[in-house]
């Protein structure tokens, strides 16, 4: 291929990498980072005892080297345990390698907690998020699909996924009686239960294979007793969701009055589920998945950037939060007099809107040398152009309040006492004011969104 076909080609081959293939690997790394000590842990049950020693080195780095608020239950209890942690060590240091299950049962104890931990475990990780991707696909393009079908949907789609067709009607006539009679059995008992509304009883069947019955949510309270009803309920939690809520995937950003001359595509705005839950006073902060790019030159179109590294052809994606996010840039605030992880991450967020945050439309320059250079145009501040370009309707509870914040140049605390408010009421003071002297305006240190270089919104005011 001669460098002027690669050149004419270049560019819609980067584009796919940049809108599938690097957005799959930021939702592996989210998902990886959610998932590292499980990962590593079944790793030591490989047949390859190389593999698996390598493994046992880097789950014990981890354990003995990750701060003890950052652990989760699960690699708390591992760690308190010494005969395992010491049947690991052993492990990762035994010459010749040799597979868990061997070593002259030197690490029984070690092999049967691993082993019952995950290969007991009847379903493959691939198999449930295959059909959990299939619910979510079959519930976006099909409305008004009953429990019963889409029950039907999912379970023949994987039976024929796994084995490959039907049986013979033959073999399914006994099973397909006896189902529909249990079912029968269940829906006339469900018909006497008083918590089933009227109308709904077949419906209430499949309640239990989707987890929607009101004991599920009941249980999934209990299953950590240290955790409330619901923790993110609170307003530093939603303030902290929301500046993650202000971010698209493949769009730049810079904060300006931090370094103009560094910028960072965000990948994956959204966290990927499974995180490990957070105890103590350790950071909460989600990830996104980003790549650093860094200024080559002002050009009368916009600004040219080039991933940083060098010019090696390659897109590197790294995982950071709000706070790591303000870190790396160059954002120091002093932090001595605060002593949690939480109250640390908690200054970087409330004081990110301050530092200007810019979003910018981009073009793929391509080029044989470096094919991820792009031209950055229309800079504008990041929250006035989601006032702008997003409807009422998509904006989150918090973003109603910090728009009114933004609105009256209103205090923060006056924001976190009105995230209390209904939404509906945020709405009605969005359109005619606040009407209750307990939330009207308190002048203080709330921040504006100025407007920036071509965005919709005139003049560089307080916001919208």
């Amino acid at each position: 291929m001669t460098r002027e076909v690669l050149e004419d080609y270049l560019p819609g081959m980067v584009l796919y990498h940049q809108k599938v293939v690097t957005a799959m690997i930021g939702h592996i790394e989210t998902t990886a980072s959610n998932l590292r000590t499980r990962y590593l842990a079944a790793s030591l049950l490989c047949k390859d005892a190389q593999n698996a020693q390598i493994a046992a080195r880097h789950l014990e780095s981890h354990l003995v080297q990750t701060p003890e608020n950052q652990l989760n239950p699960w690699e708390k209890a591992f760690l308190a345990d010494r005969d395992k942690m010491n049947q690991l060590g052993k492990f990762a240091k035994h010459m010749p390698p040799v597979v868990l299950w061997r070593g002259h049962r030197e690490f029984k104890q070690l092999f049967i907690f691993i082993a019952t931990r995950f290969a007991s475990c009847p379903d493959h990780v691939l198999d449930c998020e295959s059909i959990h991707a299939a619910w979510k696909w079959i519930e976006a393009v099909k409305r008004n699909l009953s429990f019963k079908m889409l029950n039907a949907i999912l379970k023949l789609h994987n039976y024929m996924s796994t084995n490959g067709g039907l049986p013979d009607y033959s073999e399914l006539e006994p099973y397909m009686v006896d189902v529909r009679d249990g079912l029968y059995r269940q829906g006339v008992a469900l018909q006497r239960d008083p918590s089933v509304a009227p109308g709904s009883t077949w419906q209430a069947l499949y309640a239990s294979r989707f987890n929607l019955r009101a004991s599920d949510m009941e249980l999934a309270r209990q299953l950590d007793p240290n955790e409330t009803a619901n923790p993110d309920n609170t307003a530093l939690t939603a303030f902290s969701n929301y500046l993650r809520f202000l971010f698209e995937n493949d769009i730049f950003y810079a904060l300006d009055q931090v370094d103009p001359s560094v910028f960072f595509l965000v990948i994956r705005a959204k966290a990927a589920p499974g995180r490990n839950p957070v105890l103590g006073q350790g950071a909460r902060g989600r990830k996104l998945a980003v790549a650093w790019f860094r200024k080559l030159e002002d050009t009368d179109n916009g600004i040219q950037v080039t991933p940083m590294g060098g010019d090696t052809g390659k897109l590197s994606v790294q995982l950071h939060t709000i706070a790591e996010l303000a870190k790396t840039i160059g954002h120091y605030p002093a932090t001595d007099h605060l002593h949690a992880e939480a109250e640390v991450e908690a200054l970087y967020e409330e004081q990110f809107l301050g530092l200007e945050p810019v979003r910018y439309d981009s073009t793929l320059m391509g080029g044989v040398d470096n094919p991820w250079n792009f031209m950055l145009s229309n800079p504008v501040d990041l929250e006035t152009y989601t006032f702008n370009e997003r409807s009422v309707d998509e904006l989150t509870k918090m973003a109603l309040v910090r728009k009114l914040q933004i609105t009256e140049n209103s205090s923060d605390d006056l924001r976190n006492r009105r995230f209390d408010l209904n939404k509906d009421v945020l709405l009605a003071q969005l359109l005619h004011g606040p009407a209750d002297p307990v939330v009207a305006p308190a002048r203080g240190r709330g921040r504006g969104a100025r407007g920036r270089g071509k965005a919709k919104a005139r003049g560089r005011g307080r916001g919208p």
